[in-house]
């Protein structure tokens, strides 16, 4: 709970203070979500927790949105009534995060890491982030979000749902 609370109160405020952000604003979500799940690891109260969160982010600028997520939370693009996917669920038996795995030194069983963890990419869960020759882009589990960038279409596109 600790992972999910301190994520839900300074995701946003970690990923506006990016370099990044008044230049390139996936960048800034990429670097965001890596910058918050460092200082969770780095926290005393928090370096030992055992759990993990998803998360999902969405930034509108200049009649884009931009569309952050790690793990299976999910956002929806209504266009004329039809749901537009602008996240994918980050799971161990997608080829992509298995290859990931397996290089960090895990292993995929009963479509979980290391026959544990439903979700290949997390905030948190830093039992599985512990590879010392590997970055945090490239660990078992990682908190480096998919970026979607989907120009919006105010006639057409409705409402976001996250």
């Amino acid at each position: 709970a600790k992972v999910s609370q301190y994520a839900g109160a300074n995701l946003h405020d970690t990923i506006y203070s990016q370099a990044a952000y008044s230049e390139n604003i996936e960048d800034a979500l990429r670097s965001g979500f890596l910058a918050l799940d460092e200082q969770m690891k780095n926290d005393d109260d928090m370096k030992d927790d055992m759990s993990g969160t998803t998360a999902v982010a969405i930034i509108v600028k200049n009649g884009i949105a931009y569309c952050a997520n790690v793990g299976d939370s999910r956002a929806v693009l209504s266009v004329n009534g039809r749901a537009v996917p602008l996240s994918y669920d980050h799971k161990p038996a997608n080829e992509k995060e298995a290859k990931r795995i397996v290089a960090a030194g895990g292993w995929v069983e009963f479509n979980r890491v290391n026959g544990n963890l439903a979700l290949s990419r997390a905030l948190g869960d830093f039992a599985f982030k512990r590879n010392p020759k590997k970055s945090p882009e490239e660990q078992m589990v990682t908190a480096y979000p998919d970026v979607i960038r989907m120009p919006l279409v105010p006639e057409t596109h409705e409402f976001i749902l996250l």
